[in-house]
């Protein structure tokens, strides 16, 4: 198989281009620069895309002759500017669309993510089409608009799926940890409540393994999946958790209606600190319901919880060792 990955730098971009090159597949990865190779996986063949998936013209070139285009390019900062979201989540897939059409590459494989359906409510065995409300924030919004309008340009000569994966976490992760770990030396992280919500957490092996399934499997065409681990934890036990694999001291507790509120402010009058919908996403449920992916991907997961964690603690360790 002939792949193309758009974002080959970012975590799990780089995990699916290496484990695509492990199956023996043939790998093309798209980075804004140069500079951002040392995060791609060795092997993958690599080519400069500064701008991105503004031009479907560029995109389509290094399509060509593909068997499937993966998009994992995305933004999920809470704080950045809700134009440049929507040009990249929305107009940036819209072109990733056309681009594979033009190029007639017959499979393109979106990476979304859960809080697609974040709403700020509670969201329990959470189904792809359970969405209730318009989600919060502006990540969310456009994430959920881009796959709109990915899914709907899925037909017999194009086949569009979209991978929502839980909260993606293992050893190589340098989004969100970082972000837990700054939190974890202020004191814990924090749960913004008392910490007895349900979440799904995703292992990168997991979502990769979904990706490449995705791109092969029948029936997927114009349909959002939901990849989570198997394991169903409280947020405080995931957070306990994941806070012994990286050292860190237990997460802390606090009273949501005050957490909210403050956020609320932050996000009418600016302000540090977390926004209404990073609130949500930790303190409410967040339990989705993976029966699509048993069934139209068979997905299985290949690296248990516990096996990841002794890896992230490894990985976590080492780097802690370097930078010391």
């Amino acid at each position: 198989m002939r792949a193309v990955v758009l974002g080959a730098n970012g975590f799990v971009g780089s995990s699916l281009s290496a484990r695509l090159l492990e199956l023996g597949h043939e790998v093309i990865g798209s980075v804004r620069s140069m500079a951002s190779e040392p995060d791609a996986a060795p092997g993958a063949v690599l080519s400069v895309m500064a701008s991105g998936l503004a031009d479907p013209v560029a995109i389509a070139e290094l399509a060509r002759g593909a068997d499937v285009l993966f998009c994992c390019a995305g933004d999920h900062d809470s704080r950045s500017s809700p134009r440049a979201l929507a040009w990249l989540h929305v107009a940036g897939v819209e072109n990733v669309v056309a681009a594979a059409r033009f190029a007639e590459v017959p499979r393109v494989v979106l990476l979304s993510c859960a809080d697609a359906t974040l709403t700020g409510g509670e969201r329990v065995h959470w189904k792809e089409d359970s969405l209730l409300a318009q989600p919060l924030g502006a990540v969310a919004r456009t994430k959920l608009l881009g796959e709109e309008v990915a899914l709907h340009g899925s037909d017999a000569r194009l086949t569009v799926t979209s991978i929502r994966p839980a909260l993606v976490w293992g050893a190589g992760e340098r989004r969100n940890l970082p972000a837990f770990c700054a939190e974890g030396l202020a004191g814990g992280i924090r749960l913004f409540g008392a910490g007895s919500n349900l979440l799904s957490s995703a292992h990168i092996d997991l979502v990769v393994d979904a990706l490449i399934a995705a791109a092969t499997a029948p029936d997927v065409g114009g349909k959002a999946i939901h990849v989570a681990d198997s394991d169903t934890w409280t947020a405080r036990e995931l957070f306990e958790k994941l806070s012994t694999a990286l050292g860190l001291p237990a997460p802390r507790r606090s009273v949501y209606a005050f957490e909210h509120a403050r956020a609320l402010l932050r996000a009418r009058f600016g302000g540090d600190g977390p926004l209404p919908e990073d609130i949500a996403r930790r303190a409410k449920h967040g339990l989705l319901d993976c029966l699509r992916a048993a069934t139209l991907l068979d997905l299985q997961p290949r690296t248990s919880f516990d096996d990841g964690l002794r890896a992230l603690s490894a990985w976590a360790a080492k780097v802690g060792r370097r930078r010391a």
